[in-house]
């Protein structure tokens, strides 16, 4: 009877080892801990979309003069204050993310992180050409960072920061507690600018001779600006021209200020 009850323990002990996958999180000081990775690279041309959706976590996109697109996650997780155990189906352990291309279409969405999707996060780093359609890059919970593109962009946050560095195009950004900081350069009449934060600060940096219509609502906060405007005293709103012609620009900044800001040049 004793041979039988180890048997069946150490064939327990294999089939937990061979089906799944687990995880001891000690408690730390350093925030997060790395869990996994995931990693891509297919020929992107000029003028191709990208779309991306995340659950929690940074995305930082890059532009650059390959025509390539280079995509690393890394799966993290927050580390606990106190010594937890815990145990997935093997196919549960990567990342969670999900890459199609269709011809010059690439869409990335990040699924749950199993039941405790609330303490995971993936983070994004991605490369690719200059000019590019940033379609749908959505976040629930993190910051976005988009440095040297330009194009036609939608970038959809909850909770966190954007940054916009270095950009050319038309812009829409979204977030809903946080703030927004983007750097527009040789705008287009074309172009369309809408920038709105729920709960936070928006910046805007113009180039020095840039042209615009710029409206501005800020029931709840002040506007500053290095420009020469028309602000009406007391206003919680502006709209105002700069220079002639030029893009349509609106900003909201619903509890927070806006700051328009000049580029220095180099």
């Amino acid at each position: 009877m004793k041979k039988y009850v180890v048997s069946a323990f150490v064939l327990s002990l294999f089939l937990l080892n061979s089906c799944f996958y687990i995880r001891v999180d000690y408690p730390g000081e350093w925030g997060r801990a790395p869990l996994d990775d995931f990693h891509e690279n297919v020929p992107f041309s000029p003028g191709s979309t990208l779309s991306l959706e995340n659950v929690n976590g940074n995305v930082e996109i890059h532009g650059w003069e390959r025509e390539e697109l280079e995509v690393y996650a890394e799966k993290m997780v927050q580390l606990p204050d106190r010594t937890r155990f815990y145990f997935y189906p093997k196919r549960d352990i990567g990342p969670g993310i999900v890459f199609d291309k269709f011809e010059n279409f690439v869409k990335i969405k990040t699924k749950s992180i199993s039941e405790e999707a609330e303490a995971g996060f993936v983070d994004y780093y991605i490369d690719l050409p200059r000019s590019v359609n940033l379609k749908d890059i959505v976040v629930r919970k993190g910051n976005i960072i988009i440095n040297g593109v330009y194009g036609d962009a939608y970038v959809d946050l909850t909770e966190g920061d954007i940054v916009v560095d270095n950009y050319s195009g038309s812009l829409t950004a979204s977030v809903v507690s946080g703030t927004v900081d983007a750097s527009l350069f040789d705008l287009r009449d074309e172009d369309e600018i809408v920038i709105t934060s729920r709960e936070g600060d928006i910046v805007l940096s113009l180039q020095a001779d840039a042209a615009a219509r710029i409206e501005a609502v800020f029931p709840n906060g002040e506007i500053r600006t290095e420009f020469e405007l028309q602000i009406p005293a007391e206003e919680k709103k502006i709209d105002a021209r700069l220079g002639e012609n030029g893009p349509h620009i609106a900003l909201t900044a619903l509890r927070g200020d806006v700051t328009i800001k000049k580029i220095l040049n180099d």
